[in-house]
């Protein structure tokens, strides 16, 4: 495990008794990090807390419980402070979805999840919202509603609210102005039409994930797609189009059961000329921009592979040119994630951040780093565990582990993602996932 951490220091050191021994170890590595002169304006105290806590750690015995817990408790209070000093933090609001997970409605096999299921709308809960946070690192961040009084102005659900449905894949324009996102309204019949005429789509409406666009003010709310697909994780490109996930190309899977495809397509930002960017036979995930304006995405490559574990980054261009596996295109079972999805570029580095998540579950699991320039051995060369101590799903042995999702990366050392403590024995039933900011 040592061997495929991003960073040692993740894991439990030689001189870890406890957790408060976890906690000041790291704690003091993080205010190093940082620099003492740069965040001590906006701490000036931390050092000598430190020090304090630094002392009281090596001379409370570690039998002593309640005085331990008490000292770790003091210790992550202070770690959070120093963390929210990182000047990388320099923006002062949060654009995120609350959705339900995915129930399975279409397939229910051993695991009674799915990589394919999550993502159709019949397995959507209604409930959530596309949500600014205000002040996220503040004493007192705020969550509002950003379409609280938006409606729908052009399409089929003119003159309407989006409430009563359920929000995926928000996605914000380059310049700030606009917001991508798709909903379901959880509204008409919840089966699938069976027929080989893919043009009508397979779903009912109301029941099929559609494309909008917002302004960063909540007004001029706009439905971009409609119909009987499932069109969702919307990237906008550079060149001015938004590349999509859509089931527009039509197929379906390769393994046992009448299950729709869905892959890479874009279009204008006016809903407009939609083109296939990719024609495979298989589902795709998860598009966003590398630094060189490429596209990167998850794409299942399951011919002549082993099903479950064909699930890794592919690199295009804009227009759907050349697509070409980043990594691990032969790998064998349980030698790394069986999927690594929302797959993005880690700012002024070369390499990528993703989710090692399951085949039979949901885009959750353990935060890895994958170097595209490392030698590619189909397994873990080029990938480093960023969350060493929480395991790959289902192909470790832990097939509900749903902790870590979608990172969003401020640099090699620090990011933004959701977690919820599932892989915690402790704190079971876990919470719901909430938004954390971690480092390496």
């Amino acid at each position: 495990m040592r061997s495929q951490a991003w960073r040692a220091e993740a894991l439990i050191a030689e001189g870890d008794r406890d957790p408060a021994d976890v906690v000041l170890r790291r704690t003091q590595a993080l205010w190093k990090h940082l620099g003492r002169p740069g965040a001590a304006a906006g701490l000036p105290e931390a050092d000598g807390q430190l020090a304090v806590l630094a002392d009281a750690t090596g001379s409370i015995p570690v039998d002593q419980v309640e005085a331990r817990y008490a000292l770790y408790a003091q210790l992550c209070r202070l770690r959070r402070q120093i963390a929210f000093c990182n000047p990388l933090l320099d923006f002062d609001q949060l654009l995120f979805i609350q959705r339900h997970l995915a129930i399975p409605h279409c397939y229910r096999d051993f695991y009674g999840d799915h990589c394919c299921d999550q993502y159709y709308g019949i397995t959507q809960q209604p409930g959530g919202g596309l949500r600014v946070l205000d002040d996220p690192f503040g004493e007192t961040p705020e969550a509002r509603n950003l379409l609280e009084a938006s409606r729908v102005v052009n399409g089929r659900l003119a003159g309407r609210k989006l409430e009563g449905g359920s929000f995926l894949s928000p996605d914000l324009s380059f310049d700030g102005r606009r917001v991508a996102f798709a909903y379901v309204e959880c509204e008409g019949p919840a089966e699938h039409f069976h027929h080989t005429e893919h043009e009508r789509g397979h779903w009912d409406q109301g029941r099929a994930y559609h494309l909008f666009t917002v302004d960063a003010d909540g007004s001029e709310l706009r439905m971009l797609t409609d119909g009987g697909f499932n069109d969702f994780d919307p990237c906008f490109l550079p060149g001015g189009r938004l590349a999509f996930i859509t089931e527009r190309r039509g197929g379906y899977l390769r393994c046992g059961r009448v299950c729709p495809t869905y892959t890479l397509f874009d279009m204008a930002l006016d809903g407009g000329d939609i083109r296939c960017l990719s024609y495979h036979e298989t589902n795709e995930w998860h598009p966003s921009v590398t630094h060189d304006g490429m596209i990167v995405w998850t794409r299942w490559d399951y011919i002549d592979r082993h099903g479950t574990t064909a699930h890794q980054p592919w690199l295009t261009t804009p227009d759907g040119c050349n697509p070409r596996p980043v990594h691990g295109n032969y790998s064998f079972r349980r030698q790394r994630a069986d999927m690594e999805l929302d797959v993005r570029a880690i700012p002024d580095s070369r390499r990528l951040v993703a989710t090692g998540a399951p085949h039979h579950g949901q885009a959750f699991g353990s935060l890895v780093i994958v170097d595209p320039r490392a030698r590619d051995d189909d397994a873990m060369g080029p990938v480093r565990r960023l969350t060493p101590r929480t395991p790959f799903p289902e192909n470790e042995g832990a097939a509900k582990v749903a902790a870590y999702g979608e990172a969003w990366p401020l640099s090699e050392d620090f990011f933004l993602c959701v977690y919820s403590p599932e892989d915690v024995p402790a704190l079971q039933p876990a919470p719901p996932h909430g938004i954390y900011l971690i480092d390496s």
